[in-house]
């Protein structure tokens, strides 16, 4: 079979060594001989194309030249010609000694270089061939040609080397422990390396992931802590086949070559090493004299032999891989010396000596065939399982779409990388191909809607969804209703929905997985949904087995990778400084575009194992990361208590991911999440048939929504976190076959400086990845961008004054030092999330705005930032089993400084105004205080907007009720009284129900009921004032009989107004001076003042016999003074308040209630309510006793607040925003809303006052406040 191409081969072979104390070798001229033969015979090669150097022949200086003379000088002559002639094959192979010498560079992890032996070497100043020389030599060759082959039998071949014992049977020379003369160059690698000879060249540019998760790498070789063995490199330009893995030793074979010939190749000799015997007794000799002996065997190293066999089994115009070629010497070398695994390393799918590169699809390879009993090298690691069938195809199939298989097999027994299967049909070869099915990692099958209304494309699909491919791995279910415009499946995983001319492929929440495929090519929509499957499962693999020693014995963690670490401890290598990646709210490491990490794996076993990194990509991309980051075939052996390290060494790949190649999917992406599962082996195996491209994923997405339930990806995810982990009979774990696996999700973010887009004043800019466009006014220059909670991580990451409280903090319903109370839990306030184009999962959280403060202060009603988000029409939807009908308003809430504000709304997403931005609390001190320091980035301040939906919460039914607490264990069996209505309670639940004369019929002297009387305070409701009194006097408010509420409009109704409704409701219901019940009012905040009218104005004084006041404004409150109270007050209860008033709040326009909001005009100090109510005090019956509740706040020196005590920053920071000096409100206590000389100053005689430590919204959740009130309720 004539080469295709030119070949030029350099063989050296050498038994003997000019030093006396190298011992000696049998088989290694042999080899020389051996491989000419085959060049010649089998590849056509001339006679004067092969250059052999054997013994005394193989000396340093002749080797060095004939490298020169056979490859460089040829390889730079084809060059120069310009490549018109075929590019030509260069064969480099070496039989003899490996060994190793001292490292005079000290970089090496075991201060030894690797090393070839030449005849001449360790006499005098002639040293051995170093494998960075060897490697320099290559470099120059690869600069010239790709099409470079290096053979070596020796042991630790696997780096470069081979060696003997001491018996003659193995290939291992003494260390030279002589001092060397020459000096690794700075970075150099041994043996193999990248391009180039260069030294200053090789500087490295990095393993570099895109979103599409493909690898661009380009790199000198690595070298990485766990291992002192060089590699080949990821981009490496030749291919390396080497007896053995570099721990390993490179056996002799003899074979039976009677009668004596000078030259055997395989296919004329007889083998007389049987697998048996050599099992047992490695090389022992046959049982024969000695003469006899030497006339009958002769020695070849084993690798070589079976090498030379392959290739002599190549029929005329046959092609192989260095990968097909590989795998079936290995498999003849295990099958004989199971301690000797010949590797590959490289461009492994290459041609043979050419460098065409033919399509090959992954598969499984059969490597055992006894009878019907079929051994494939994969197992519970790749996902076999006990059942499954398999395709078998011949040994010369490369791809498997085209050909035809020639058996069947079923899987009768699962090791943890081999597996034992059956021939079902047909029959099963050596070498025979099997693809690889998807990894079963889960009992369950995935369900599987098809909603296509076209009967004979369904039937199409529910044929090709039946085939043997994805059949065993899904179940069809029962066809969905909604066709073309439905977003749900019907609780299936994965709808096939029919959509115009095209299908798409959609997750269970609706959105398309992938790109849409046309209609007639159903074949295309299901290959996708077997890769989701794959993808799914793939990630789940786990070990079953409660035997495994490996168990938790593997972590992986992610670092920023920096310059080289001057104060590394390692003085024989050079090792990038790392530091912590920053990590989201969940933990999850964050890693930037373009930013430089570094992965470090560790052992914790107390054995070696073998370390597979795959990355399992956002677009359903599998990629085993070893032998891209290394080489392909190069598998990383990590001894116990070691790391393995990737992008920290300086000499290895710097690993960067990137943004799309494609300009307009770059623009769309912002962060996507993707996983890292690493897999430990105690048994070597290949993990490529795991692989799979990355599919096209959808630049829009389907829907998008307020709520971020997460993406079918994220379901995907979490289904394989948590699913079953293995299927089959367990077994008890051999400590040989031994195996674990460790995921570690991380996320890939484009950096805030590519994202931050420049807003001129008067001026719109749209941020594509997230359809939103921000409008500023005139005068307003700013930079803006959609940042998300991680980004919010990455900058406290890098900046550490701004995680103690002086930047930006996560999304309030995220923080973790978030403001006390349920608001942000409770549903009240809905949060948006962003959905970005090129995302799965909505995943931007906030607008952030950066300006000039005092810019900043200038933004009003009249000169709004305006906020509008395109197709956002669909995510108005009310929270379920909290909302009523309707949809409610949008607020812009701005976060800073750990405080929130709310700034802006709209009806719709579409049309959000901001209309005041909180400025910096750096005006007036407050009181004696230093003013508190702007958030600023460099001169710039920093705010971040946060969009929220104001649920319509049910509003309460106005007027006088009676009201019961029904406990939750009795809810079922107390029967409602006509015309109660109920709503849920945490303590059980309140019956509601108007109270009139008809409930009165005894009322007179001799009635002796106790009745409560509670009222709520501004923008609140019974409801709210109930749940928090349980908690503190619930006891205390059961021992009246009867307990009355009243639900007041506290916007628009004048407090007198409300206060007369209430009286009347009162006399109506039978209540008078002599009706014989004791009434107690409650009332908190505009409630108490109302309670005030009530008696001292429309005649309550003559039936209610005690009244408690909480936080009562008598004097009103200097607040409503202030230019922007209603922003303060909504910042109050953003930050202090519950769900109740915010949501009713809220559901207000805040500009409505800037014009017409009469009851809290009537608390503007001065008002003509008020002097109304102080001239009526004189009318209260001075028996009438008022115990009043004045809640004193305590405020902190701002600037020497602690990070958590967020409070006193948003006072000092408030105050200046609503427009007061500090002192209107610090003068005395307060508490936050009104000062507690206003609380106090109740013109009655009888009068007793209490003041807590306590706030405004806090008055009936106050420990406190309950104490008194319990004290005051138990006097009768």
């Amino acid at each position: 079979m004539p080469s295709l191409s030119p070949l030029f081969a350099l063989i050296i072979g050498i038994d003997d060594w000019l030093w006396p104390k190298m011992p000696g070798l049998r088989g290694c001229v042999n080899d020389v001989e051996l491989m000419r033969r085959v060049l010649q015979d089998r590849f056509g090669v001339p006679d004067e194309n092969v250059l052999t150097l054997t013994n005394q022949a193989a000396t340093r200086d002749a080797i060095t030249n004939a490298f020169r003379t056979q490859f460089i000088d040829r390889a730079k002559q084809w060059r120069q010609s310009g490549g018109k002639d075929p590019e030509p094959a260069f064969v480099f192979h070496y039989s003899g000694h490996g060994s190793r010498a001292r490292d005079a560079s000290g970089t090496q992890p075991d201060g030894l270089d690797e090393t070839i032996v030449p005849y001449d070497s360790r006499v005098g100043d002639v040293y051995d061939i170093k494998d960075w020389e060897l490697a320099q030599w290559l470099g120059e060759l690869t600069s010239y040609t790709e099409n470079v082959t290096i053979i070596l039998d020796c042991c630790h071949s696997g780096s470069g080397t081979r060696s003997i014992d001491s018996l003659g049977t193995r290939r291992l020379g003494p260390v030279d422990l002589r001092n060397q003369p020459q000096i690794r160059p700075p970075g150099q690698t041994g043996l193999p390396v990248g391009p180039g000879h260069d030294w200053n060249a090789h500087r490295l540019k990095g393993a570099n992931w895109n979103s599409g998760n493909q690898i661009d790498l380009n790199s000198t070789a690595t070298r990485s802590a766990h291992d002192d063995q060089d590699s080949v490199s990821g981009n490496c330009k030749y291919v390396l086949l080497a007896a053995c893995r570099n721990f390993e030793f490179a056996e002799e074979y003899t074979i039976n070559v009677s009668p004596p010939v000078d030259c055997d190749v395989p296919a004329s000799t007889t083998e007389t090493d049987s697998p048996t015997a050599t099992k047992n007794a490695g090389n022992a000799e046959p049982a024969a004299d000695a003469n006899s002996l030497a006339k009958a065997v002769k020695k070849h190293g084993a690798f070589t032999w079976f090498l030379a066999k392959e290739l002599m089994s190549l029929s005329d115009g046959q092609t192989t891989t260095y990968r097909d070629l590989q795998q079936r010497v290995q498999y003849e070398v295990l099958n004989r010396y199971p301690s000797q695994s010949p590797q590959c390393e490289g461009d492994r799918d290459r041609i043979l000596f050419g460098g065409v590169r033919p399509r090959r699809d992954t598969s499984l390879l059969i490597s055992r065939v006894d009878q019907d009993r079929v051994w494939v090298d994969g197992g519970a690691v790749h996902g076999l399982v006990v059942g499954q069938s398999m395709d078998v195809y011949s040994p010369d199939a490369k791809t498997f779409a085209n050909s035809v298989p020639i058996g069947r097999l079923r899987v009768i027994n699962v090791g943890s990388v081999h597996s034992v299967c059956r021939v079902e049909t047909g029959e099963a070869v050596l070498h025979g191909r099997v693809p690889m099915p998807i990894p079963s990692s889960s009992p369950r099958r995935h369900q599987v809607a098809v909603a296509v209304s076209d009967s004979a494309v369904r039937a199409a699909l529910i044929r090709r969804l039946g085939a043997n491919d994805i059949d065993p791995y899904i179940e069809v279910a029962q066809s969905v209703d909604q066709l073309p415009n439905s977003h749900h499946t019907d609780g299936a995983d994965f709808c096939i929905v029919e959509s115009g001319s095209q299908l798409q492929l959609r997750g269970a929440d609706g959105r398309s997985l992938v790109e849409p495929s046309d209609i007639a090519d159903v074949s295309k929509v299901v290959q996708n949904l077997a890769a989701i499957c794959r993808f799914n499962n793939a990630l789940g693999l786990s070990n079953a087995s409660p035997d495994s020693a490996l168990d938790g014995k593997i972590s992986v963690q992610f670092f920023l990778a920096g310059e080289a670490d001057p104060a590394s401890d390692d003085k024989r290598r050079r090792v990038r400084s790392v530091r912590p990646v920053p990590t989201t709210a969940e933990g999850l490491p964050i890693v930037e575009i373009d930013t430089p990490i570094a992965i470090e794996v560790v052992n914790h076993s107390d054995q070696p194992v073998f370390v597979e990194a795959i990355s399992f990509g956002h677009d359903y991309a599998i990629i085993p990361l070893t032998a891209e980051l290394t080489a392909p075939g190069n598998r990383k052996r990590v001894g116990p208590g070691s790391a393995l390290w990737f992008g920290r060494d300086m000499s290895d790949l710097e690993i960067v991911f990137m943004l799309p190649q494609d300009a307009d999917q770059a623009n769309c992406f912002v962060e996507v999440r993707e996983s890292l599962k690493v897999i430990a082996t105690v048994e070597e195996t290949d993990f490529d048939v795991l692989k799979q491209d990355g599919l096209a994923i959808p630049t829009n997405t389907a829907t998008r929504s307020s709520m971020a339930p997460g993406s079918a990806l994220d379901h995907l995810l979490n289904q394989a976190m948590a699913g079953s982990r293995a299927l089959g009979a367990r077994r008890k774990q051999d400590a040989t076959s031994d195996w674990t696996a460790v995921v570690q999700q991380y996320v890939v973010a484009k950096p805030d400086s590519q994202c931050a887009q420049t807003l001129a004043g008067g001026s719109s800019v749209w941020i594509d990845a997230y359809d939103t466009s921000v409008t500023a006014p005139e005068g307003f220059d700013c930079q803006v961008q959609v940042v998300s909670s991680h980004s919010a991580a990455r900058s406290v990451h890098d900046d550490p004054a701004q995680h103690n409280g002086a930047g930006q903090d996560a999304m309030p319903s995220q923080r973790r030092d978030r403001p006390s109370g349920p608001l942000w839990e409770s549903g009240a306030l809905r949060p948006f999330a962003f959905a970005a184009k090129r995302c799965a999962t909505p995943v931007g959280d906030a607008i952030e705005i950066t300006a000039d403060p005092d810019a900043m202060e200038l933004i009003s009603d009249d000169r709004p930032i305006q906020i509008s988000i395109a197709g956002s029409s669909g995510v108005d939807q009310p929270v379920a089993g909290q909302a009523t009908q309707g949809r409610g308003r949008w607020m812009a809430i701005a976060w800073d400084a750990g405080c929130a504000y709310p700034v802006g709304q709209g009806d719709s997403l579409a049309d959000i105004s901001v209309s005041w931005l909180p400025p910096a609390a750096n005006g007036e001190p407050a009181g004696d205080h230093e003013p508190v320091q702007a958030v600023r980035r460099g001169l710039l301040r920093t705010i971040r907007l946060y969009l929220y939906q104001v649920c319509d919460w049910e509003s309460p039914e106005l007027g006088l009720h009676a009201v019961r607490l029904v406990p939750a264990d009795d809810v079922g069996t107390d029967r409602l009284l006509r015309g109660e209505r109920t709503v849920d309670s945490p303590h059980g639940q309140l019956r509601y129900r108007t109270w009139t004369a008809a409930d009165n019929p005894n009322a007179g002297p001799s009635d002796g009921r106790r009745v409560l009387l509670v009222v709520h305070g501004f923008s609140s409701s019974s409801q709210a004032a109930l749940d928090d009194l349980q908690e503190i006097v619930g006891d205390e408010m059961s021992d009246y009989e009867v307990v009355l509420v009243f639900d007041f409009e506290t916007f628009h109704t004048p407090i007198a107004e409300s206060a007369k409704q209430l009286a009347k409701a009162l006399v109506d219901a039978g209540i008078a001076a002599d009706d014989g019940m004791k009434l107690d009012v409650l009332a908190t905040g505009m409630g108490a003042i109302l309670a005030r009218s009530l008696i001292e104005q429309f005649g309550g004084h003559a039936w209610v016999d005690r009244c408690f006041l909480a936080g009562v404004p008598n004097d009103g409150t200097a607040l409503m003074k202030a230019k922007s109270a209603l922003p303060w007050i909504g910042t109050a209860i953003l930050n202090l308040g519950g769900p109740h008033p915010a949501a009713l709040f809220f559901s207000a326009a805040l500009k409505k209630l800037e014009s017409d909001a009469a009851a809290l005009a009537d608390l503007v100090p001065g008002s003509g309510f008020l002097r109304g109510l102080e001239a009526a005090a004189g009318a209260v019956d001075p028996k009438l006793p008022y115990e009043v509740i004045a809640g004193l706040y305590q405020v902190a020196d701002p600037n020497q607040a602690s990070a958590d005590d967020w409070s006193s920053r948003w006072i000092a920071a408030g105050l200046v925003g609503v427009g007061l000096g500090a002192r209107v409100l610090f003068a005395d206590g307060h508490d936050l809303i009104v000062n507690s000389s206003s609380v106090t100053s109740v013109p009655v005689k009888d009068l007793r006052i209490h003041t807590v430590d306590c706030h405004h919204f806090a008055y009936f959740r106050s420990d406190a406040v309950g104490q008194v009130l319990s004290q005051w309720m138990d006097r009768t």
